[in-house]
C-alpha cells in the first residue's frame, strides 16, 4: 500500500486516480480498523477467561498481520498513515506539445477540408488558421486590418492600382474599426 502511495507522482491522471483512491480508503478504513480492534479485543478478553493460548493467540496474530488476508490490522494501520501523510493532488501543469509545425500548405488543406473543424479561414481577411485562434489573431494583428482595409478600399476605388488605398490602408492600422463587413 505504502509502494502504491508513493507512485502517485507519475502524472496528473495518474495522481487523480490515487487521489480517487485515497478518499476511498479513508472513507473505509476507520471502520475496517475498528472492526479489527474489536475482534482483537474479544479474542484477547476469551484467551484470558479460557485460558486456551494457543489457539486463542493464533487467531490474534491471524487478525493482527495475516500475509494472506487484506483485512489484517497491519495493513489498515498503513492505509491510515498513509492518508495521514498523504497531500492535496497539484493541478497538472501546462505542458507543451512536441509536434511537428504544419506547413502552409497543410494549414490550407485543412483549412479547405469542410469535415475539419479545427482549421477555418478568417472572415476578415482569408488566412487560413486554426479555429480558436482567428478572435485572438483579429484583435492582435495589423495583418488582419490590413488585408480589411485593403478590400474595403478597392471596392470603393474600384481600382486595386490606385494610389489612394495605400493611405487609406495606414489609417485604418492605427484606426481600426473592427466592424465585420
Amino acid at each position: 500500500m505504502l509502494t502504491d502511495i508513493d507512485k502517485s507522482n507519475e502524472c496528473y491522471g495518474a495522481r487523480k486516480r490515487h487521489e480517487e483512491y485515497m478518499i476511498e480508503l479513508s472513507q473505509t478504513l476507520p471502520t475496517k480498523a475498528l472492526q479489527l480492534l474489536m475482534k482483537l479485543q474479544i479474542a484477547i478478553d476469551s484467551a484470558l477467561v479460557c485460558n486456551d493460548d494457543d489457539e486463542d493467540l493464533n487467531v490474534i496474530n491471524k487478525i493482527m498481520f495475516d500475509v494472506d488476508e487484506e483485512d489484517n490490522l497491519m495493513n489498515v494501520m498503513t492505509g491510515l498513515i498513509g492518508i495521514v501523510n498523504q497531500s492535496q493532488v497539484e493541478p497538472a501543469k501546462k505542458t507543451y506539445s512536441s509536434r511537428k509545425r504544419l506547413s502552409r500548405a497543410q494549414v490550407l488543406a485543412a483549412a479547405q477540408d469542410p469535415e475539419n473543424p479545427w482549421y477555418s479561414f478568417c472572415p476578415k481577411c482569408s488566412r487560413p488558421m486554426i479555429t480558436s485562434h482567428i478572435e485572438r489573431h483579429q484583435k492582435s494583428t495589423n495583418i488582419c486590418v490590413e488585408i480589411k482595409a485593403g478590400r474595403k478600399a478597392t471596392l470603393e476605388h474600384q481600382d486595386a492600382r490606385d494610389e489612394r488605398i495605400g493611405d487609406y490602408v495606414a489609417d485604418q492600422v492605427f484606426h481600426d474599426d473592427s466592424e465585420d463587413e
